[in-house]
């Protein structure tokens, strides 16, 4: 006679395969990446330099530096295709292999900005 100890380990393996399985299963389904990285961290926005190009975080409803400017987009994750909860956009009148970027698809887009998939 088998031990009750000895026939739960296969069905404690199985549940474990399952549950990561799952686990895996939804990463792939709302396309979050298993390491999550955003433009800034919790409570920080994305700041532009007016005279050009490069950003850095500064601490959301903080003064900003002159000649700084907040990025119109928000705080977003680095990448958001097939992510929950967001969609991509590209400069108005962009071209039609622009790099996209990521905007919360609940809200309304900011002025010279439109969807990825209706770029000229």
């Amino acid at each position: 006679m088998k031990k009750p100890r000895a026939r739960a380990l296969p069905i404690l393996g199985g549940l474990a395969v399952l549950a990561v399985g799952g686990f895996a299963a939804y990463l792939a389904i709302s396309g979050t990446p298993l390491i999550d990285e955003w433009q800034c961290g919790d409570g920080e926005a994305p700041v532009l330099r007016d005279d050009g190009p490069g950003s850095f975080c500064e601490e959301e409803g903080s003064e900003l530096p002159a000649g700084t400017h907040w990025d119109p987009l928000g705080n977003r994750p680095l990448t958001c295709e097939d992510r929950w909860g967001w969609v991509q956009v590209v400069p108005s009148g962009a071209a039609s292999d622009a790099d996209p970027d990521c905007f919360p698809d609940d809200r309304e887009l900011p002025t010279g900005w439109q969807l990825a998939d209706t770029a000229a």
